[in-house]
C-alpha cells in the first residue's frame, strides 16, 4: 500500500491533507494546555519538527553541502524567520484567543508577503 501510494500522485495529496489538519490543530491544541507558556509551546513545536525535518533531509543536506556553505546567509536569515513564526503564532493565540490570532496570524501573511515582495523585489 504505502509503495502505490509513494508512487502515484495521491501520495503528495495525501501528506498535504495531513499536514493540513496537523497545522489546523496547533492553535486549539495549545489552548487546552493552560499550564504551559506559548513560548514553551512554540519552542517544543519548533523543536521536535526541526529535528524531523533535519533526520528526513540528512542525506540531500550532506549531498548539498557545498550549495549550503555558498548561500549560508540566506540560510541563516530563513532560519531566524522560520524560528520566530511559531513563538509568535503560540504568542498570539494565548493573547487574542485561537480565532483572533489565527485569522490575523494567517490572514496577514499574504499582506506582509506582498509588502516584503515590493520593497525587496
Amino acid at each position: 500500500m504505502i509503495s502505490v501510494i509513494k508512487n502515484s500522485s495521491y501520495g503528495g495529496t495525501i501528506a498535504i491533507l495531513v499536514a493540513s489538519f496537523l497545522w489546523g490543530t496547533t492553535g486549539t491544541a495549545a489552548a487546552f494546555a493552560p499550564t504551559l507558556g506559548p513560548l514553551a509551546i512554540g519552542a517544543v513545536a519548533m523543536g521536535g519538527g526541526g529535528l524531523l525535518q533535519a533526520l528526513i533531509a540528512s542525506q540531500a543536506i550532506r549531498e548539498h553541502r557545498q550549495f549550503i556553505g555558498r548561500n549560508i546567509s540566506i540560510i541563516l536569515l530563513g532560519v531566524v524567520a522560520v524560528g520566530i513564526y511559531p513563538l509568535a503564532f503560540y504568542s498570539s493565540m494565548h493573547y487574542a484567543g485561537i480565532t483572533i490570532g489565527t485569522v490575523v496570524s494567517i490572514g496577514s501573511a499574504p499582506l506582509i508577503a506582498a509588502v516584503l515582495e515590493r520593497f525587496f523585489d
